[in-house]
């Protein structure tokens, strides 16, 4: 297995998937459980692939970004849009 640092939302996956164990199974038998499920996630090209599509997509905003040089946004109506809608 391999010693690179885990993803932190693959971590957190996995303790959220072994919390039903916590309380029945030991230390040393949870480490394993973990390590396995890891294996499979990081060797099996289809476990591998649902679990990137669970993985939630990085967004920093939505909205319109107002770009140097670019044509004013145009409202639905067809007039200009507000200069506050587009940041500037």
């Amino acid at each position: 297995m391999s010693d690179a640092p885990l993803d932190p939302w693959l971590a957190e996956e996995l303790e959220r998937a072994l919390e039903p164990f916590r309380a029945r199974l030991s230390p040393a038998d949870l480490t394993w459980m973990r390590e396995q499920l890891l294996d499979r996630i990081r060797t099996e090209p289809e476990a591998a692939r649902l679990f990137e599509r669970a993985r939630p997509r990085d967004v920093d905003r939505s909205g319109e970004v107002a770009r140097p040089g670019a044509e004013p946004a145009e409202a639905v109506d067809g007039r200009p849009a507000k200069s506050g809608a587009r940041g500037g």
